[in-house]
């Protein structure tokens, strides 16, 4: 992983209300995914399955990224705010390291920063490999920091089908 600064003035996205999608990386077409939807389920990224749809809800300026009719945050454990943290599954609590700021990038796509930390959600090491980890890293412009979140096709690297609506897509990978 490369370091950047990231580009100030970027406006935060802000979903109207919660959106049901696969969440996918830019770089890799590949999904969010865990294991199963259980407490501490290491994050990674791989085929993407309408079984482990994303739903983004607004929270206080920001957003919760959780697996639809889960009670289940995506999180950075601890609170760590330190840089290769996978992120896991951890029951919805209110915590700052649950709370991600959505910020719309040039090319239609969506980088999360954390509230708590201040790094960006990262597939490790631009990887376009299923299994890849899901890390917090200093945020930078890199593809690997960007997701879109729509309609989640079968096969990786099928083009996410946009949400119907004024909803954004938001893939992470």
């Amino acid at each position: 992983n490369q370091q950047f600064k990231p580009s100030a003035g970027t406006p935060p996205v802000q979903p109207p209300s919660p959106v049901t999608q696969g969440l996918r990386a830019m770089h890799s077409g590949l999904c969010v995914r865990a294991a199963s939807v259980a407490d501490g389920q290491p994050l990674t990224q791989g085929a993407c399955s309408p079984a482990f749809a994303i739903e983004a809800r607004p929270v206080d300026g920001a957003v919760e990224l959780r697996p639809t009719g889960s009670s289940l945050c995506i999180e950075m454990p601890g609170s760590s705010t330190q840089n290769f943290t996978q992120a896991v599954l951890w029951p919805c609590w209110g915590g700052a390291n649950q709370r991600w700021v959505a910020t719309a990038q040039i090319d239609g796509s969506t980088s999360y920063r954390n509230v708590n930390s201040g790094k960006c959600l990262d597939v490790l090491d631009a990887s376009t490999a299923a299994g890849a980890q899901l890390i917090q890293y200093d945020c930078h412009p890199g593809a690997n920091q960007r997701f879109t979140l729509g309609s989640a096709p079968s096969q990786p690297g099928t083009p996410p089908v946009p949400p119907t609506g004024t909803a954004r897509v938001l893939c992470l990978g």
